[in-house]
């Protein structure tokens, strides 16, 4: 499994002998944050795991990178509620000890749909329960678990709190989406990864980054870019304990100025068949492009 892979090679941060930063407080806070101040009966509402991190920590994105575990949360509630899977922003490229990793600093919304059943009792409050559990980093990892609870009066009409409505829409425009305009093609010479991006002339050239939605592609060894007439080709390495055979690359690609003007956070989703060339590829003659900072 790959939390028990992840578990295995953060051991030996874990145990390097530094010493911890001062912090007044646990290192990560975490609180459930509904969307709507009600549930409808037989409605979808959203609510998020907010996590806020004291300075020069960070958590892990679904994808931790070379090390690390990610967020998760394990949901507790009334009967006939379904959570859906948790949406996760665009992630940052962060250092734990000698390796980058994907995660975020500062703070974190991660949302979920939450559907309520048809028939709900008339009046009072109802009570979501979650189990949070987190992994928060900087010199040294310091694992993180709260039972969160979040009552919420049932009512004929929910409206939207404003204080945190941006950050709900800022989480759903950051979701990696399909877009037909963009052709890709992946090639795989021995430990290197070749992905090429063609479509609509561009007119930044601000270059794009990779997050891999598994452990295929290094987080730790610097990705490598050249811009072509039409895309680019990003030169990326294989992760040492990823896996041994695929034949696919799933992930997706973030550019500073998005991808679509209407759109200028959304990522493009990556899932593109991985073609077999003989021989070691030479390197990319260019210089590391910075990863996009978020």
């Amino acid at each position: 499994m790959p939390y028990i892979r992840s578990a295995a090679l953060l051991l030996p941060i874990l145990a390097f002998p530094l010493a911890a930063e001062p912090v007044n407080g646990p290192p990560v806070r975490a609180e459930l944050i509904p969307e709507v101040d009600g549930i409808v009966p037989g409605g979808t509402f959203t609510v998020a795991l907010h996590l806020t991190m004291a300075g020069g920590y960070h958590t892990y994105w679904r994808h931790p990178g070379t090390v690390g575990l990610p967020t998760s949360i394990r949901w507790r509630l009334p009967e006939g509620f379904r959570a859906g899977p948790l949406q996760w922003p665009v992630p940052r490229v962060c250092r734990m000890a000698s390796h980058d990793v994907w995660g975020y600093a500062g703070t974190v919304m991660l949302i979920a749909d939450i559907t309520a059943p048809e028939e709900l009792p008339g009046e009072g409050n109802l009570v979501l329960g979650a189990e949070a559990t987190w992994m928060g980093c900087s010199l040294r990892c310091h694992p993180g678990f709260q039972v969160l609870e979040l009552p919420l009066p049932i009512t004929d009409k929910a409206r939207k709190d404003p204080r945190h409505a941006d950050g709900f829409e800022a989480v759903r425009r950051q979701q990696p989406q399909a877009m037909a305009e963009w052709e890709l093609r992946c090639r795989q010479q021995g430990e290197r990864f070749r992905l090429r991006i063609t479509g609509p002339p561009a007119a930044e050239e601000a270059h794009p980054h990779f997050f891999g939605f598994d452990r295929l592609i290094s987080s730790s060894r610097s990705q490598r870019s050249r811009r072509l007439a039409h895309g680019w080709e990003i030169e990326m390495f294989r992760e040492e304990f990823g896996p041994v055979t695929t034949n696919r690359l799933a992930g997706m690609l973030v550019r500073p100025g998005g991808w679509r003007a209407r759109t200028p956070e959304r990522p493009l989703r990556v899932d593109v068949a991985i073609e077999q060339v003989p021989g070691q590829a030479d390197p990319i003659d260019q210089p590391v492009v910075p990863s996009p900072k978020r």
